[in-house]
């Protein structure tokens, strides 16, 4: 790769994890933040004329620009210009900057943001007892677990296979600190889940994994969109069901003709879960092309030994997903890297 191409990738990457952290970093300044993203899709947009692109990139595209131009909603434009771009890259140095740029950004906000701002105290009642929740410079609690997520999987993408062991304590001993401060459950406890089952692919190479693996599971994708769409029907709001409950109002007073497409608002509820984000926001035809995606890869890894190891990553991030809006955030997301490669190139080995 030469050098002009490793200054863009450096540059791309870098306005991918700023667009990321840019409601942390600029919290109070709505210009800053739109500044960056158009930065972004301009950038990746200019390198798009000088590549050699195929028609169902085009496609993909013009459909973005749709959205864009007539919904206002920049969400899959921007998700498409930097998947289309980055899949003329080597996959290991995409990553290897995308973990290096999100490490550093991570370190800036705790260590500098806390110190210039604060780190704001939430507190949370249980049983009548208030927990004190430390945000550690994010603007809440549960972010702390969730800016991890693209330090994470890139580290799980390019060294599983060769330090699992360490790699899993070191996931775990982190999250055990970061739960101590925080008291964010949901990312604890995913990381904790992941961390077991690096333990177990390690012994004896995956085999344990791939023969309790079948291949319905590839379909798993479908049946998480099909359960954010459906059981909100089914509750009601209390505690336990809250988060899901908004759902229904999402899709009550939002989900219309526009929702084809996807389009940008402004709505009174708070909204955790990436699949009704999608459908609204994203839009109903990029999400369900985003959907079968995943499953066609997931597909190929299980019918392949030597890459079989990437579901892992790939379902810890489905999963994160039903909880936290971050799966059809490229910044937030580096599972979806994966969904435009050709395999058979070998640049994207790992």
């Amino acid at each position: 790769m030469n050098f002009e191409k490793r200054i863009f990738l450096l540059y791309s990457v870098f306005l991918i994890v700023l667009q990321g952290y840019s409601k942390v970093i600029f919290f109070d300044n709505e210009i800053s933040q739109k500044i960056v993203f158009y930065s972004l899709v301009f950038s990746f947009l200019a390198y798009f004329l000088f590549i050699k692109y195929d028609k169902k990139d085009l496609l993909i595209l013009f459909l973005s620009v749709i959205a864009f131009l007539s919904l206002g909603n920049g969400s899959a434009l921007k998700l498409f210009l930097i998947l289309i771009v980055l899949k003329y890259f080597p996959l290991r140095k995409v990553l290897k900057n995308y973990l290096i740029i999100n490490v550093l950004f991570y370190v800036f906000v705790i260590f500098v943001l806390k110190a210039d701002y604060g780190s704001n105290i939430y507190t949370r009642e249980i049983n009548g007892v208030y927990e004190i929740r430390n945000t550690l410079g994010f603007d809440n609690p549960n972010k702390a677990f969730y800016y991890l997520v693209p330090i994470i999987i890139p580290l799980v993408m390019l060294y599983m296979k060769r330090c699992a062991n360490l790699l899993s304590l070191g996931i775990l001993l982190i999250s055990i600190l970061i739960f101590k401060e925080t008291l964010s459950q949901t990312g604890f406890y995913l990381n904790v889940i992941l961390s077991i089952i690096i333990l177990i692919y390690n012994i004896k190479d995956g085999r344990i994994l791939r023969k309790v693996s079948f291949g319905f599971i590839a379909y798993t994708p479908i049946i998480l969109l099909l359960l954010a769409l459906v059981l909100p029907l089914f509750l009601n709001p209390d505690a336990f069901s809250m988060r899901m409950y908004y759902w229904s109002l999402y899709l009550r007073d939002y989900f219309s003709i526009k929702s084809l497409l996807g389009y940008s608002m402004v709505s009174e509820y708070p909204l955790d879960g990436s699949y009704i984000y999608g459908v609204i926001y994203f839009g109903v035809i990029f999400t369900v092309f985003v959907i079968f995606k995943y499953i066609k890869i997931i597909k190929e890894f299980l019918a392949n030994k030597k890459r079989f190891y990437l579901i892992i990553p790939v379902f810890y991030m489905l999963a994160y997903g039903f909880s936290e809006t971050n799966l059809f955030e490229v910044a937030f997301n580096p599972t979806l890297l994966l969904l435009f490669l050709n395999y058979s190139q070998e640049k994207n080995e790992l």
